[in-house]
């Protein structure tokens, strides 16, 4: 399957609400997972182990959501370090929301990769990345700036796991829905 970005940020929304986290924060990993696919990371399959991982209770290290709402909230101002997390391209892109809010440019390594989050774009630097999984601090921006990537195949055991737990948000039918039908049913006046 070839999603459109609407699709992705839909079932993102409806997968982590179907999961237990709040509105809030699946908006936010809607918001992320989207924009990350966009930009060419396979955020489905990450945002698909973290759900497994939340359900399970197995979640490694610290929530990108949680983290993400707290970074944006907080708005630090000294250097943040995660040594473990689950799902940091996640939360890559939440904090690349975190220099809209500020006005600032911020330096994001994620694993071996290095970002750059300004404003208005996001840059990716061949700068030398540490060891830790993922850090934020203040900086001016340098490399390439990332282009969104052209649409692609999601994986479709991810698509399947976010839409098994997006099911769990949707309206049990009942006889008397099955009886009506979709819609108005037998009395529309339209």
């Amino acid at each position: 399957m070839i999603p459109s970005l609407n699709e992705v940020s839909a079932l993102a929304r409806k997968a982590c609400t179907g999961v237990g986290y709040s509105w809030g924060l699946s908006e936010d990993a809607s918001r992320a997972t989207a924009t990350a696919w966009a930009f060419g990371f396979d955020s489905i399959t990450a945002l698909a182990e973290l759900l497994k991982a939340k359900e399970s209770g197995k979640i490694s290290g610290d929530c990108p959501l949680h983290l993400g709402a707290h970074l944006c909230d907080s708005q630090p101002k000294t250097p943040i370090v995660f040594e473990t997390l689950t799902s940091p391209e996640l939360l890559l892109f939440i904090a690349a929301d975190l220099p809209k809010i500020t006005g600032k440019s911020y330096r994001i390594t994620l694993k071996s990769a290095v970002f750059y989050a300004t404003p208005t774009d996001l840059y990716q630097a061949e700068d030398q990345p540490n060891t830790d999984v993922f850090t934020l601090r203040p900086a001016a921006p340098k490399g390439q700036r990332l282009h969104p990537a052209p649409r692609r195949v999601a994986s479709e055991a991810a698509w399947t796991t976010l839409t098994r737990f997006a099911s769990r948000t949707y309206a049990p039918a009942t006889e008397s829905s099955r009886q009506s039908g979709a819609g108005a049913g037998l009395t529309d006046a339209d």
